[in-house]
């Protein structure tokens, strides 16, 4: 799920913008999510700081799941969301916004306890679906 343009709210677990969110087929929450009955947590997160998703798939050789998403001006990524981990979005990242000027909340490409993207492109070829 996207951030709608709002930073912030891919860092805060008691929302889902900017989430990968996993569920059963039946739509409720899997006994092995990483904040299952934690208190102030959305159950349904599978990992966070993620910004634009735009693809996801699944990798035939290795069954993980990876996924693209648009950076702001510059710094779109390939990731393959794990379980609990921070991706970092707005913490770091290799953009900046459309203005020019810097990501307020960016800390510069990478950031403590945030994940490295797999793939970083500079200036962003705008990417959207994944297979």
């Amino acid at each position: 799920l996207g951030e709608n343009n709002q930073r912030s709210t891919a860092q805060d677990l008691d929302k889902l913008q900017g989430k990968v969110v996993r569920l059963t087929e039946e739509g409720k929450v899997p006994d092995d999510n990483p904040w299952l009955n934690k208190s102030g947590v959305r159950p349904e997160i599978w990992s966070y700081g993620i910004r634009n998703p735009q693809g996801m798939a699944m990798n035939p050789w290795s069954e993980t799941l990876w996924l693209n998403e648009h950076g702001p001006r510059g710094g779109d990524e390939i990731n393959i969301p794990q379980a609990g981990k921070n991706y970092g979005w707005p913490l770091a990242t290799h953009g900046i916004n459309y203005s020019g000027l810097p990501i307020p909340e960016a800390k510069g490409e990478s950031a403590p306890g945030t994940e490295p993207p797999l793939y970083v492109w500079k200036k962003s070829p705008a990417l959207s679906g994944m297979a």
